[in-house]
């Protein structure tokens, strides 16, 4: 954006999106089986995100439509209602389906991390997206998850997590992947978990990107004194 705006190569740093992933250990985990009177035997996945057309929670009523309804776990959507009419496009979508009783809405929550950490799954269905940051939020929590490609950090995050990222709206091979992540075993599950916490560590934990701006800063003293 900036090269194309005109500003010159050797004036142009780029430090990727991070953020504070100490706060994350003073959440607990919400007991979403308990909450919601949902059966102990059902799965229950989490999508964070203000609800409109970007966000494609149409994509991921598509992906679950091919499900039968005894094999189909539980949605818990927080997420602030952005354009109304693209959410009742989505609940007669939902109602038409059959599957109304899947997905729970919740609205904007103040504290989405301890309904991550209480999910045994999140989805990102997004169109497009400049970050996202709700997926480094999924990776601290160790919430396994499914999305699809879209986003500077979904490009970061598929490098190490391929089998996690779909072709950007491609519903059919979201639905597949997404049938072999609940198909996944106890114990590769926290494997995945322990995997997720430490690309979180790696990439995106503010602490390693302050020595990237004091660096530009010190670059910039050089030049100009």
């Amino acid at each position: 954006w900036a090269k194309n705006a005109g500003v010159s190569e050797d004036k142009i740093s780029v430090i990727e999106n991070a953020i504070d992933l100490q706060r994350f250990t003073k959440y607990e985990a919400k007991d979403m089986h308990a909450c919601f009177k949902i059966p102990e035997g059902k799965k229950i996945g989490v999508m964070v995100g203000n609800l409109r057309y970007a966000k494609g929670l149409d994509l991921l009523i598509q992906a679950c439509s091919t499900y039968e309804s005894e094999d189909l776990p539980y949605f818990v959507i927080i997420g602030e209602e952005i354009e109304k009419d693209y959410l009742n496009f989505c609940r007669n979508l939902l109602r038409d389906l059959e599957l109304s009783e899947n997905f729970l809405f919740l609205g904007k929550q103040k504290y989405p991390i301890s309904y991550i950490k209480g999910a045994d799954f999140a989805v990102l269905p997004s169109r497009s997206e400049s970050g996202p940051l709700v997926l480094i939020e999924y990776l601290a929590c160790g919430t396994p998850f499914q999305a699809f490609e879209v986003g500077g950090i979904s490009k970061m995050v598929k490098e190490h997590m391929p089998d996690s990222f779909a072709p950007p709206g491609n519903v059919e091979e979201f639905s597949k992947m997404f049938t072999k992540l609940l198909a996944l075993p106890k114990t590769e599950i926290e494997r995945l978990k322990d995997k997720q916490i430490q690309l979180a560590e790696m990439l995106f934990d503010i602490k390693n990107r302050i020595p990237m701006i004091i660096g530009i800063y010190e670059d910039i003293l050089e030049k100009t004194i």
